[in-house]
């Protein structure tokens, strides 16, 4: 499940919560264009734990445009985290890999509109 056009906006995390049926592939390829800025993205349990990516068949790829983050078994609720370290809001795609999607209210990004520059400026910031 691919959503294209989210935006990460200074201050805020995006958060996609998902389920995996037992022992799935289950997480999330993030892509954004890295000239408009840093992204951070990380893979936690239901409780808000890192789900750690150190067994056999783990994904753990950092890239300045990309991550890709894939526990190779997983069963259960998950999250996967989206936000801008800096000032600035970033577009970003999100690639979903997870059995079964369940779509939350803090799932939806906020709002960002260009200024006269084609510049993302976040609403309320």
């Amino acid at each position: 499940m691919r959503f294209n056009g989210q935006v990460a906006c200074p201050g805020d995390a995006d958060w996609i919560h998902a389920h995996a049926d037992c022992c799935n592939p289950s997480g999330a390829r993030v892509r954004w264009d890295a000239s408009r800025g840093p992204l951070e993205v990380e893979l936690f349990d239901s409780e808000g734990d890192p789900l750690p990516l150190s067994a056999p068949g783990d994904i753990d790829q950092r890239q300045p445009s990309e991550v890709y983050l894939l526990r190779a078994k997983y069963g259960g609720p998950f999250l996967v985290r989206v936000q801008a370290p800096g000032a600035v809001a970033v577009p970003y795609s999100v690639e979903l890999f997870a059995p079964v999607f369940v779509p939350k209210p803090s799932f939806i990004a906020p709002q960002a509109t260009p200024d006269a520059r084609g510049d993302l400026s976040c609403h309320g910031r």
